[in-house]
């Protein structure tokens, strides 16, 4: 269903990990990967955003 979001923290320095890391090219921290029900990145990008107003607008944008 459009509208709900999933949030999923990951340490990148789990070894279990780096199937998923590789997958989003997860080359620094912190990165912020947003998907589809299928895993396909709709956004991925590497750094936070710098405000929590920032970061609703970006969920906003992509649920």
């Amino acid at each position: 269903m459009r509208g709900e979001v999933d949030f999923t923290k990951l340490d990148g320095d789990d070894p279990g990990n780096s199937a998923i890391k590789a997958k989003y090219n997860v080359t620094g921290y912190p990165r912020l990967v947003f998907t589809d029900k299928t895993g396909t990145a709709l956004l991925n990008h590497r750094g936070a955003p710098s405000t929590a107003e920032d970061f609703k607008a970006l969920i906003n944008k992509y649920k």
